[in-house]
C-alpha cells in the first residue's frame, strides 16, 4: 500500500513541476523584438503555407514559466527573398500578400485579445537578411504594429493594451533547403 501512496505522489509531482518538454516540439530558432518598448525573446519557427505555393510563415509563440501559451505572433505570406517586404492588413482581397497577426491568450488556449495591423502605423515589414546554406538557416528583421480589432475586442482581462509595436525585431531560424534552391 505504501508503493501504491508513494508512486501517485511521485506522479502528482511530476504533473505539477514546470517542465519545458510540454512545449511543441517545433520551434527551430527564436525570434527577439522590442514589444512595446521592453525586450522580447521566445521560441519561433518558420513553415511552408499549404494554402499557398511558395509562400511561407513565420510564427512565434509565448510561453510563460508553466509552459502554456500567452500570446502568439505570426507574419503569413511570405515570398523566400531577400528583399524587403510590405506587410499589409488582412482581407478578403489580399490576394497573397504578405500579413501579421497577434493575439494574447489566457491559459494556454483561451483567447484574451486579438490585434490587427495598424494600418496608420508606418513601415510595417519583414524581410529575410541571410540565408546560411550550410546551417540551413535564415536571419532576418521586421517591425510590426497591431491594433485591438474593433469587431473582436474582447479584451477579456481588460490589462492588454490597445495597440502593440514590435521594433527591432530579428528572428533566427532553421528552414527546410529544398525550399531555398
Amino acid at each position: 500500500m505504501k508503493y501504491i501512496v508513494l508512486y501517485f505522489t511521485m506522479l502528482l509531482f511530476v504533473a505539477c513541476s514546470e517542465d519545458s518538454s510540454l512545449i511543441p516540439n517545433i520551434y527551430t530558432g527564436k525570434v527577439t523584438a522590442l514589444k512595446n518598448g521592453q525586450t522580447w525573446e521566445t521560441p519561433a519557427y518558420f513553415d511552408k503555407l499549404t494554402t499557398e505555393t511558395g509562400k511561407y510563415m513565420l510564427r512565434a509563440d509565448f510561453y510563460d514559466k508553466n509552459s502554456l501559451k500567452q500570446a502568439s505572433f505570426s507574419i503569413r505570406n511570405i515570398v523566400v527573398t531577400l528583399e524587403k517586404q510590405n506587410i499589409r492588413a488582412l482581407n478578403n482581397d489580399n490576394n497573397g500578400l504578405t500579413y501579421a497577426d497577434f493575439m494574447i491568450l489566457i491559459d494556454g488556449d483561451a483567447i484574451d485579445t486579438i490585434y490587427e495591423l495598424d494600418t496608420s502605423a508606418v513601415n510595417n515589414y519583414i524581410q529575410i537578411t541571410n540565408y546560411d546554406s550550410r546551417l540551413n538557416e535564415i536571419k532576418g528583421e521586421f517591425k510590426v504594429s497591431f491594433k485591438i480589432t474593433d469587431r473582436d475586442a474582447n479584451n477579456t482581462s481588460g490589462k492588454n493594451p490597445d495597440t502593440i509595436e514590435f521594433s527591432n525585431g530579428n528572428f533566427n531560424v532553421k528552414v527546410n533547403p529544398e525550399w531555398f534552391e
